[in-house]
């Protein structure tokens, strides 16, 4: 998907007639069209881009027929437009197929054969089609919407390029021709997809043997072809997981001989600049105009600080590109450049069409007469003197392969959302069986049902980690249902004890078991799906555990009811075997569909173009690690780690109403109710909790990811209802307090999807690591806390837990804040990462355009 900040850019500031009002075309990379904003000068300052920031707050709600906004002083939409005169999408004169000699035996796919399934950056998409073979080809579509000169020439000059480069293996290869489907135009083409983004990735480990294939595939263009990339750069460097060896794309700044060819844009400088940034990160030098640096200034650094993951020392990568680099200026580099003896040729320009430029309506002068200028044709005039335009409109991103995504997904979603129903019910079921006989039955006293529920919170803690990272090693769709089946033989087990502290033990194991399951399924939610996804899902799972809450104390009630005495057993007994049984065939049916991770997926239902969608969906990270004493500093110096562990340690511990089951030993500790009433009562409370746990989620998934509304409103919750416990005696207001106390469930989808949606640029074992922290560290303090101030002995009031809860409370409100500092303050520094390197970008069209024009207005229409 395009990221936010490169999806809108915006040609100017323009004046309207009267000189008093302005407006801006701006386009929209994602639907690939032009919209007009009008409104004040003040309100688009030149150079501030603030007409970009005002479409990306409603480009996605606008109608396609709406050509122009009105927008007031406060940059809000007061009037649109869907006059086609409005717009000023200008013509594209793209070349006949017929008529293009050099492109002659291309394969050619129609426009309409392409399957879009995602956008991989401006003028590129993820596409697919059937070939003539009827196979499935993944492809990267590439073409121009912009009718500049300089942009019509790039594109003719890449085409003919790839057209004619002879096969080899570091060069991206040429798929086809792109034809729209009228004038069988030539539109765009097509190259092989390669899955795993570029090297400007800093998570992708870089190896010596790809520096040396790219000094390599540099030599045989330079020296055998006579062609400069002039690109080189980390952007435009691929890693084929097929073939684990290095590929080199994007040649539309290419120059063949003297042909195109630009000052200070030679080859071997792009490989220094490079390697410096991808053994560093640093993108400062690849900033720098081009006729401003020499790549002297990289090489003679006399260090270069390593910040990503090498298989060799930096000496090994340095000491080869200062040997290749003294060779290639000996043998002088633009010398035997211009002396390469199979240089290809290819037409310098695109076929032109007569009468492009056209005489149009430009405004009106003072007197209000209309002004007419001469220039490039428009589509409408186009349109109006009877010819065919080709029409980039389309929808957005998001509404792409919906269901195809959908279809990935299902399975995913019908495994984690039984396993997490079922283990939710075999966990509640504890305190169904306490209310229902066992506590009688088993002679518990003083705190002892506390301390199982500690023991088990132990064993839980002991098994998160390494149960995290065996999730990291070992396929999700062996490990999980693994632990589902020994999770179910304990829980059928516990039917036969005859002391406490018998459950004591077995909730221990069961600990171990459950240990890997709701971090280890946020991080398989936050593998498959995107930001704007993510809340929802994460709420979904959540929700189908807060259901399993709910049924237990149904299932219970209808077991005491039918099987209380059958075979000799007390129903309480019939509940534990029950839920085991159940167990069994949820843990089967992982281990024949759960489809693991879209790295590592072999599920036979999913098509490969369906495995390679979903891995566009999300950022791509590098899917093995070093597991050393380096990662671990940068886990335990990470702001991601301390800032979503106290955080949720704090809302952890704002969940102990429910997740010490309050209400039921409030209402076993006044001895007013039947076994029925015991079980049916509380499932109010899981019930309210699935109702503010998806409500939480999905409003927070549409205000585009502001998780930390829930951590304010959850925070004014407990506040509330702890005051309320304390303060009355009136049986209907404590039930309504803790009804009501069930919505703060809603934090455990929206913080793990927020922790999950912040670190998306991160790696998986950082992530991984911080999730199954956040989930230790709550566990930690909550085996403690429950027994300190929501023991069994303090019902039915719990003052002392009322009074933690408020103050627990007030905690979280803080924490949240400081927390949202501390992303945003990452988040910028990311941001002024992302602008240095897109610096040098916005220099290389600077630089055409001042240097490259002059030579080409003479060869372009």
């Amino acid at each position: 998907m395009i990221p936010r900040e490169d999806r809108f850019w915006s040609e100017g500031q323009n004046h309207l007639g009267d000189g008093k009002n302005a407006y801006c075309n701006v386009w929209d990379w994602d639907q690939l069209r032009m919209i007009k904003i009008k409104g004040t000068p003040k309100v688009f300052p030149i150079c501030e881009d603030k007409e970009v920031a005002i479409l990306a707050q409603f480009a996605d709600h606008l109608s396609p027929d709406v050509r122009a906004v009105d927008v007031d002083h406060d940059g809000l939409i007061c009037g649109v437009s869907t006059d086609p005169e409005e717009d000023e999408t200008l013509f594209i004169a793209y070349p006949p197929f017929s008529t293009v000699e050099s492109l002659a035996g291309c394969r050619t796919i129609k426009r309409s054969q392409l399957k879009e399934l995602d956008r991989l950056a401006p003028f590129v998409d993820l596409s697919s089609y059937e070939d003539e073979n009827r196979n499935t080809r993944m492809v990267a579509f590439k073409f121009n919407v912009l009718e500049k000169p300089l942009r019509v020439q790039m594109a003719w000059n890449e085409v003919n390029l790839l057209r004619s480069l002879p096969p080899h293996p570091n060069i991206l290869p040429f798929d086809g021709l792109v034809l729209e489907d009228v004038e069988s135009r030539v539109i765009g083409f097509t190259t092989k997809y390669i899955p795993g983004g570029s090297l400007s990735n800093p998570k992708i480990p870089f190896r010596f043997e790809w520096l040396q294939q790219l000094t390599e595939v540099v030599d045989f263009l330079n020296l055998n072809l006579g062609i400069m990339h002039q690109d080189i750069a980390p952007r435009n460097l691929l890693i084929d997981p097929d073939t684990e060896k290095l590929l080199l794309f994007d040649f539309d700044r290419a120059a063949c001989g003297n042909f195109w060819l630009m000052d200070n844009r030679d080859d071997v400088s792009g490989v220094v600049y490079t390697l410096h940034q991808l053994i560093t990160n640093d993108s400062y030098f690849t900033g720098i105009p081009h006729w401003e640096r020499h790549m002297d200034m990289v090489q003679n650094l006399p260090e270069w600080v390593c910040n990503r993951e090498l298989d060799a020392d930096v000496s090994v990568f340095r000491e080869f590109l200062n040997e290749w680099v003294q060779k290639r200026q000996s043998d002088g580099i633009m010398e035997q450049y211009l002396k390469a003896p199979n240089r290809p040729t290819w037409p310098e320009k695109p076929p032109a069409i007569s009468d492009y430029d056209v005489p149009f309506e430009g405004g009106t002068d003072l007197e209000g007469e209309p002004v007419f200028i001469t220039g490039l044709r428009l589509r409408r005039t186009a349109m109006e003197l009877g010819q065919y335009c080709f029409r980039w409109e389309r929808p957005p991103q998001s509404r792409l392969s919906k269901k195809s995504c959908e279809e990935n997904v299902n399975g995913i979603d019908q495994k984690l959302h039984n396993e997490g129903q079922e283990k939710v019910t075999d966990r509640s079921n504890l305190a169904n069986a306490y209310v229902s006989g066992m506590k009688e039955e088993l002679g518990f006293v003083g705190n002892q049902y506390n301390l199982i529920n500690t023991v088990f919170t132990v064993g839980y803690i002991i098994g998160q980690i390494p149960s995290n990272l065996a999730l990291y090693y070992i396929k999700p769709r062996i490990f999980f249902p693994s632990m589902m089946v020994l999770w179910g033989c304990l829980t059928m087990i516990t039917a036969s004890v005859h002391h406490p502290r018998d459950i004591m033990a077995i909730r221990f194991f069961q600990g171990l078991a459950e240990s890997s399951t709701f971090v280890g399924t946020h991080y398989i939610l936050g593998s498959w799906y995107t930001p704007r996804e993510l809340g929802k899902r994460s709420g979904i799972f959540t929700s189908s555990g807060l259901a399993g809450t709910m049924f237990g104390g149904f299932i219970q009630t209808g077991i005491h009811s039918s099987l209380d005495g059958a075979k000799g057993m007390s129903g309480w007994r019939w509940l534990f075997i029950i839920d085991g049984l159940i167990t069994l065939p949820i843990a089967l049916y992982g281990f024949l569909l759960f489809p693991d991770t879209p790295t590592t997926t072999s599920a036979f239902y999913l098509t490969q173009t369906e495995r390679d969608l979903a891995k566009t969906r999300v950022p791509e990270v590098p899917e093995h690690h070093l597991w050393n004493l380096s990662f671990l500093k940068t886990v335990v110096t990470s702001w991601y780690w301390y800032g979503f562990v106290i955080l949720w340690i704090i809302a952890g511990e704002s969940e102990s109403f429910s997740s010490n089951s309050l209400l039921s030993l409030y209402m076993k500790s006044t001895n007013r109710y039947t076994i029925s009433q015991l079980n049916n009562y509380p499932t109010g409370v899981p019930a309210v909790g699935i109702i503010f746990t998806l409500f939480w989620a999905t409003l927070t998934d549409f205000l585009n990811g502001k998780r930390y509304l829930v951590a304010y409103f959850i925070a004014i919750t407990g506040i509330v209802t702890s005051s309320m416990i304390l303060t009355t005696s009136n049986v209907a207001t404590i039930f309504a307090a803790y009804y009501w106390a069930g919505s703060v469930y809603a934090c455990q989808a929206t913080f793990f999807a927020w922790a999950n949606e912040a670190m998306r640029f991160e790696n998986d074992a950082l992530r991984a690591i911080v999730i199954a922290s956040m989930n230790c560290g709550s566990n930690a303090v909550n085996a403690w806390w429950s027994l300190l101030f929501y023991g069994a002995v303090e019902a039915p009031k719990f003052t002392k837990g009322m009074w933690a809860m408020i103050g627990t409370c007030i905690a979280l409100a803080i924490w949240t804040t400081v927390l949202l500092w501390g992303l945003k303050r990452v988040d910028r520094k990311r941001e002024a990462a992302a602008v240095l390197g897109r610096t040098r970008a916005e220099s290389d069209d600077l630089e055409v355009a001042e240097s490259g024009e002059r030579d080409l207005d003479s060869k372009i229409p």
